[in-house]
């Protein structure tokens, strides 16, 4: 079976052990055993030996020291030091643990292993312990790889795949073909890839060899490959290439566009600074083009001249992994331009410190295509700011046109600003921008965090999380948008975690959250103008901040849902609407609850403005929520409605001052006010005490008041 094929090739130092009778090491006379000391004990001998077949390991010479450690199953435990790789010991007769310790010469632990020995009295009896690597710290590898002399190399790689699993550690080979690395101790399998021309022949030429290393602890395992010229075949292509420098990486592109592979790999050991670069045209069609990084540090690609680092055309796609982006303090373009083709960001991966002076995208420009963040990728400390002639800056991290952006698998867009470049701009999505045609997704625990949108004077700033323009954004699986900032002194504008415009929707459902976000004026957690919120599943709206109306929701002639178990919870606003300022449609239903939220005046839990309608039904409902004058629960200017959805059902719970519990969260139930604790209306109906599901409450009627 594979898995033995496997190990067949893993070299290991063996100990052999004959147990027969006990004490400490004596000599044996040629031909003869140690005589048996005492009754009742056997002997236990010890030798080390090497194991190879194919497998490249440190000489058993480098372990200058070792411990066998016998414990017996009572607990007793005999200990036994030892610079000979041959010895003989006595032991009583029982069951034992043996564990043994090699070192090196500076005394530092380089392998262990250890073994099930049973001692029999007047016995002898045969147990091998693996002595392996301890795997806790790092080794040596020193390589040479000896090619014929009339090759002429273009392109040579040493790779290092853990057999473990994990990142490959890869080496080129073009400027120099001997080296040696401090790597993690383990198993890999060593691969050694060469590519170039024999003779005076122009065919493209390959040759490679594999072998199984092992590298352990302090200890240094030398490695190498020779080839015959006779090893290298007509017309090699090769899928991976190093890159140290700029050189090496357009050489890689060039040898790419001529390529027959459609899967190449570009791995960087080191920091390189690039000119801007087009993957796009008939020599990248249909290519996947991976730029990872070697060994375990994080190398970074600076972008040395205005322009986009990365512009990737149609059927192209690109794929980044442990590696840093890095664009320039002052550009005017971003670090990657998505133009048709596919672009993701994987483990390690991140886009930063770019400034761009051309409206669209601090970080990344989605014209069309795809862009995908997964596996704790990053887009952060990205800056978009217009040029005074174009008076408006939009996502300061991402830019999505009219292509798909999706972030997942913690993913994080953050400290990103979209920002005013003069006295005159207008700022929108300080983290992201969804154009009227563009989709954002964000699932499993993605994060859009401490962006910023900002403006001056009688200027405006729009979401300073997300900004959706008629575009669809979606927040699903535990993902959120937390602790974003839009500042703007400009009445009805504001959505300090998102901003929703004109036919744009915004769902959040499955464990989303929007929490910690804040407004200079309206809608510190979400702002709906003229677009559609819906908040389903066990979704969370928390501790957002407004300096006007809407400390969690703003909804200003748009429409807004909550239903299943949502929750708008421990959110505040200087003026009106605590939880929810409604100068639209807002619908409560299910089991959804509004509960926690502080106004500074009117509408702890919801604000229901003028021509807006607040309609509540099923189990929803609003509790514990404080106003400083009017409407604890619920102010109405507009029209509201707590009726049932059909015929015998119920129409939610508004909380009086007379209920003194706790919800099963420890949240008071009561709702408090000067006036109208539950709800109040302008023309002076109140309901002071609590309004219970089976009674129905319409402001198109003037049953059920007090």
């Amino acid at each position: 079976m594979k898995i033995k094929g496997a190990l067949a090739l893993i070299g290991t130092l063996v100990i052999s052990v004959v147990i027969g009778a006990c004490s400490f090491p004596s000599e044996e006379s040629e031909g003869h055993k140690m005589p048996i000391a005492q009754e009742g004990h056997g002997l236990v001998k010890v030798s080390l030996t090497l194991g190879a077949a194919r497998t490249a390991l440190p000489q058993i010479s480098v372990l200058t020291n070792y411990t066998l450690q016998f414990t017996r199953t009572d607990g007793t435990v005999f200990s036994e030091p030892t610079s000979e790789s041959e010895l003989t010991i006595e032991l009583e007769a029982g069951t034992y643990t043996l564990v043994v310790t090699g070192y090196n010469s500076d005394g530092a632990m380089a392998a262990q292993g250890s073994s099930e020995v049973t001692v029999s009295e007047n016995q002898e009896t045969l147990a091998e312990v693996q002595l392996n690597s301890t795997q806790m710290e790092s080794g040596t590898l020193t390589y040479t790889i000896g090619v014929p002399e009339t090759l002429t190399l273009k392109n040579g790689i040493l790779r290092l795949d853990p057999l473990a699993g994990g990142n490959a550690l890869v080496f080129g080979l073009t400027s120099s073909r001997e080296g040696t690395q401090v790597i993690p101790s383990g198993f890999y399998r060593a691969g050694c890839d060469l590519y170039g021309t024999m003779d005076t022949s122009a065919a493209n030429k390959r040759a490679g060899k594999t072998m199984v290393v092992h590298i352990y602890d302090n200890l240094e395992t030398k490695l190498d490959f020779t080839f015959g010229g006779d090893e290298f075949i007509n017309d090699g292509v090769m899928a991976t290439w190093v890159a140290g420098d700029s050189t090496e990486f357009a050489t890689a592109l060039t040898e790419i566009q001529s390529s027959t592979e459609t899967n190449i790999d570009i791995y960087v050991n080191a920091n390189i600074s690039l000119s801007p670069v087009s993957l796009s045209g008939s020599g990248y069609s249909g290519k996947t083009i991976r730029v990872r990084n070697t060994g375990t540090d994080t190398h970074e690609i600076s972008l040395n001249s205005n322009g986009a680092l990365f512009t990737v055309g149609s059927d192209v796609t690109l794929e980044v992994e442990s590696i840093s982006l890095k664009g320039r303090t002052s550009n005017s373009n971003v670090v990657v331009y998505v133009d048709g083709g596919n672009v993701l960001l994987n483990s390690g991966a991140s886009i930063s410190g770019n400034s761009n002076t051309s409206s669209n995208g601090g970080g990344v420009y989605v014209s069309s295509g795809t862009f995908t963040m997964q596996d704790n990728a990053e887009v952060s400390g990205n800056t978009v700011f217009s040029s005074s002639s174009s008076y408006y800056s939009y996502g300061g991290g991402v830019f999505v046109g009219a292509g798909i952006f999706t972030m997942q698998d913690s993913a994080v867009v953050s400290g990103n600003t979209a920002s005013y470049y003069s006295y005159y701009s207008h700022s929108y999505g300080g983290g992201v921008y969804v154009s009227s045609t563009g989709t954002f997704a964000m699932q499993d625990s993605a994060v859009v965090k401490d962006n910023t949108a900002s403006s001056i004077s009688s200027y405006y700033s729009y979401g300073g999380g997300v900004f959706v323009a008629g575009g669809t954004f979606t927040m699903q699986d535990g993902a959120v948008v937390s602790g974003n900032t839009v500042s703007s002194s400009i009445s009805s504008y504001g959505g300090g975690g998102v901003f929703v415009d004109s036919s744009g929707t915004f769902t959040m459902q499955n464990s989303a959250v929007v929490s910690g976000n804040t407004a200079s004026f309206n809608g510190g957690g979400v702002y709906v103008s003229s677009g559609t919120f819906t908040m389903e599943g066990s979704t969370v709206v928390s501790g957002n901040t407004s300096s006007n109306y809407g400390g969690g929701v703003f909804v200003n002639s748009g429409t807004f849902t909550m239903q299943d178990s949502a929750v708008i919870q421990d959110n505040t606003s200087s003026n009106y609407g605590g939880g929810v300022f409604v100068y639209g449609t807002f619908t409560m239903q299910d089991s959804a609850v509004i509960r926690g939220n502080t106004a500074s005046s009117y509408g702890g839990g919801v604000f229901v403005d003028s021509s807006s309608t607040f309609t509540m039904h099923d189990s929803a409902v609003i509790s514990g929520n404080t106003a400083s004058s009017y409407g604890g629960g619920v102010f109405v200017y507009g029209t509201f409605r707590k009726e049932p959805r059909t015929e015998g059902s119920t129409s939610g719970i508004i909380y009086g001052s007379g209920e003194n519990g706790v919800d099963q969260d420890g949240y008071d139930l009561k709702n408090t006010a000067t006036y109208g604790s539950a709800v109040y209306v302008y023309d002076s109906r109140q309901k002071d005490t609590t309004v219970w599901e089976t009674t129905s409450l319409s402001t198109d009627s003037s049953e059920n008041w007090e």
